[in-house]
């Protein structure tokens, strides 16, 4: 789909992806921090740095050639893609908290 929307509809395509850049970044950096909560998961500091890598990550899985459809299941990418986020954000005593909450 995303695709076809860059093809035939590159205006729309532009400016939906600039507002998920936008709306990526204001999340990453705009919220609080959860591990200065009670109870919170342990971020590394530098947490808002990571959003132009998780950006193109997340563009990269769309991109057909990198990974075609018929060889990869975008599932199994964005999993992959997510626990790797986990693990560059989180510091090594979160990891296990955040299982723990993917869990339930």
């Amino acid at each position: 789909m995303t695709f076809d929307l860059k093809k035939y509809y590159p205006e729309i395509y532009h400016h939906h992806v600039e507002e998920r850049i936008e709306f990526i970044f204001k999340e990453n950096t705009d919220q609080p921090y959860e591990r200065d909560q009670p109870g919170g998961i342990p971020y590394r500091s530098e947490r808002g740095t990571y959003s132009p890598l998780y950006i193109r990550r997340l563009m990269d899985l769309h991109n057909p050639e990198f990974f075609p459809a018929e060889k990869f299941s975008f599932r199994t990418l964005y999993d992959v893609m997510i626990d790797n986020s986990y693990e560059a954000l989180l510091l090594k005593q979160g990891l296990p908290i955040m299982k723990q909450k993917e869990q339930t």
